[in-house]
């Protein structure tokens, strides 16, 4: 029971930094966005409830939720197959990655 409560509040505080930092990243850009910044503390619960069955250690616990929160969100993102409104400039058109 611990190791789970340990692990979901991993979770609720690697989701809760990826949020901030999301926000803080794109909010210039793109505007607040509530609803995707409540999803990436929902994401980082449930990679901390995954975590249960790896590991009782706090600090592995919450970098490997913060690392599932981010692999799952920036894979939907893939998948979602549409670039987020940051990199549409108006008239010009949008920018391209180059590679």
């Amino acid at each position: 029971m611990t190791r789970g409560i340990t692990n979901l509040a991993a979770g609720l505080i690697s989701g809760t930094l990826c949020a901030c930092g999301g926000a803080w990243k794109d909010a210039p850009y793109e505007g607040f966005k509530r609803l995707t910044f409540v999803r990436s503390i929902w994401v980082g619960i449930l990679a901390g409830a995954v975590t249960v069955a790896f590991t009782d250690k706090f600090l592995l616990a919450a970098m490997a939720a913060g690392y599932l929160e981010r692999c799952a969100v920036e894979g939907y993102k893939i998948l979602r197959g549409q670039a987020p409104s940051k990199f549409f400039t108006g008239s010009r058109g949008h920018i391209e990655a180059k590679g």
